[in-house]
């Protein structure tokens, strides 16, 4: 990816305000309070947010780098990140941008914001001529040994391939939650990693 490029995708991210300030809660308070926020066109869905919140059993600063981009693969396997910015795999205040799913059309995964102090990451990911999708990941404390990660995703459709994209992700979200535990938990728990098993991404 040229400069050009990175440099579109950053001045997307900014034009859509999602460099939110640091202190701020992961999920915009402005945002819909149920998990299943929708926008209409013509009849079909182009846009769709939802949330779901992870019960998860682990102090909450040992879980929070495991939803940044380079933790991630401690608990999915199939999770390969190729990172643009930093030219070596990292997670810091200062983000990032890496490639997914390379073929035929990467997925530009941007993260605006990395807090460890709020334990609050934030990423939008941009499938050219298909979706935007915003994704804030919060984890909160709920004692010593156990802590929540408020997960909230937004998908927007760019094209009729979009907004198939955007209906599959509202048919398949309801599912997603369990997956993401089965996958983080035993991590926290035991150290090691569940057994490989598909879960959701944009």
């Amino acid at each position: 990816m040229n400069q050009r490029t990175l440099g579109k995708v950053a001045a997307g991210a900014a034009v859509a305000g999602l460099a939110i300030a640091s202190g701020a809660n992961a999920r915009p308070s402005d945002w819909p309070a149920t998990t299943d926020g929708r926008v209409e066109q013509s009849g079909a869905i182009v846009q769709a947010t939802r949330t779901m919140s992870l019960d998860l059993p682990g102090n909450a600063d040992r879980a929070f780098p495991l939803f940044g981009p380079d933790r991630e693969r401690e608990w999915s396997p199939d999770w390969n990140p190729a990172f643009v910015v930093p030219t070596s795999p990292g997670q810091t205040p200062d983000g990032a941008i890496f490639l997914v799913d390379h073929d035929p059309n990467p997925m530009i995964w941007v993260m605006t914001d990395y807090d460890p102090a709020q334990r609050v990451v934030r990423y939008v990911v941009v499938r050219a001529g298909r979706t935007v999708t915003q994704l804030w990941i919060q984890v909160v404390p709920v004692s010593e040994k156990a802590c929540r990660a408020d997960v909230t995703y937004r998908y927007t459709a760019l094209a009729p391939e979009g907004r198939q994209a955007v209906e599959h992700f509202v048919h398949a979200f309801p599912g997603w939650k369990q997956h993401w535990e089965s996958h983080i938990a035993p991590v926290l728990a035991h150290g090691g990693p569940a057994a490989a098993h598909e879960h959701g991404r944009p």
